[in-house]
């Protein structure tokens, strides 16, 4: 089941988080501002008036604020269409109401809030943002180059041997290390063995099947044991939960 091993695209460094703000209010704009002055971050904030200027940036954006009633379109319908390119990018909803709520976790938004909402809790989910996106890395060293990977990046490992077969978003990787030793190092909560040999990433989780479970970017299903089933599932649902600040 190993694949092809690749050579792994480079990705964008970054140590803070650009951040988008689509048809936001001033009195928003300002609250957001505010925040983050006095977090001290590096954050780069970006704010867009025009649908085609924002689809032009989505690229460097780490999150989108975004209207839930926009102008000249309708945000969730909007942030369907980015989802389904960029994946990885968080989108935090605004709204007056609560009457889409429920649309907007169906798109994968990262949570949503309610006017008039208070700084503090803006604050906090900025906060939970940052520490997401620190990233862990490992350097691995095989015969002839060494790749530095992140954790974030790692959607299963494979077991084999003494090493370990690494499934990136961008390819697939050899480690001489065993698959113990990426237990021992990786955040606990955030992976599961759901079959010997296996360890997944959890919010890259797609469909629990029967006897298989299939994750985000790859074609390949990985083999789930039946009596793993239900504490999978149970798992999985747990840490979902955990994801999202209501």
């Amino acid at each position: 089941m190993k694949g092809a091993i690749i050579k792994m695209k480079k990705g964008r460094k970054t140590n803070m988080m650009n951040i988008g703000m689509y048809d936001l209010n001033k009195n928003d704009r300002t609250i957001l501002e505010r925040i983050l002055i006095d977090m001290k971050t590096d954050d780069k904030i970006y704010n867009y008036k025009n649908y085609n200027d924002l689809v032009k940036s989505l690229e460097r954006l780490d999150l989108i604020i975004l209207e839930m009633t926009l102008w000249d379109c309708d945000g969730i319908s909007l942030a369907r269409k980015i989802k389904e390119k960029y994946k990885d990018l968080d989108i935090i909803f605004i709204s007056d109401n609560l009457s889409r709520v429920d649309e907007a976790f169906e798109v994968k938004a990262y949570t949503f809030l309610q006017r008039p909402f208070k700084e503090e809790k803006m604050a906090n989910i900025l906060c939970k943002l940052h520490k997401e996106k620190e990233r862990k890395y490992f350097v691995i060293e095989n015969k002839k180059e060494i790749i530095k990977v992140s954790e974030h990046d790692i959607i299963f490992l494979e077991g084999y041997g003494d090493g370990t077969y690494i499934h990136m978003k961008n390819g697939v990787i050899e480690s001489k290390h065993s698959l113990v030793w990426w237990k021992e190092r990786l955040n606990q909560v955030e992976y599961f063995s759901p079959y010997r040999g296996y360890l997944i990433a959890l919010k890259y989780v797609l469909i629990i099947k029967e006897n298989s479970v299939i994750m985000e970017y790859c074609s390949e299903e990985v083999p789930m044991a039946k009596r793993k089933r239900k504490k999978v599932k149970e798992i999985f649902v747990r840490y979902m939960k955990m994801q999202h600040v209501r």
